[in-house]
């Protein structure tokens, strides 16, 4: 059986697998501010996206994506200013998404993947 810091490794993983498949670029993962961390941060064109990923094994507490509060929203927009500020030369256009899974405990398979675009502002 995958603990849950697997769970969550496996997660990540695979949300970066399903992004780059759909055409994103990879540029971080786990980005460290002082702000705290972000799980990735990708590129479509011109866009910067900043992604949380949720992972559970199962919607015995709801569904994935809710896990993400308000006070992790506020702290991934500091943390975007920062990588703004940080890594671009001017202000990108750039966005929140959220991808939630469900993983198989037992085997790592991805029971479902929702991908949360402009998740929020």
């Amino acid at each position: 059986m995958i603990d849950a810091k697997q769970l969550g490794l496996i997660g990540e993983n695979k949300a970066a697998e399903y992004l780059v498949n759909h055409g994103f670029q990879l540029l971080h993962r786990n980005y460290t501010s002082p702000f705290g961390e972000m799980d990735l941060v990708m590129r479509k064109g011109r866009e910067f996206v900043f992604v949380e990923v949720k992972t559970r094994s199962g919607q015995d507490f709801g569904e994935p994506y809710l896990a993400v509060s308000e006070s992790k929203k506020k702290k991934y927009r500091n943390l975007a200013l920062f990588y703004i500020q940080r890594e671009c030369t001017s202000e990108p256009a750039y966005r929140f998404d959220i991808i939630s899974l469900i993983i198989n405990r037992w085997n790592g398979d991805i029971v479902r993947l929702d991908h949360y675009d402009n998740a929020f502002v």
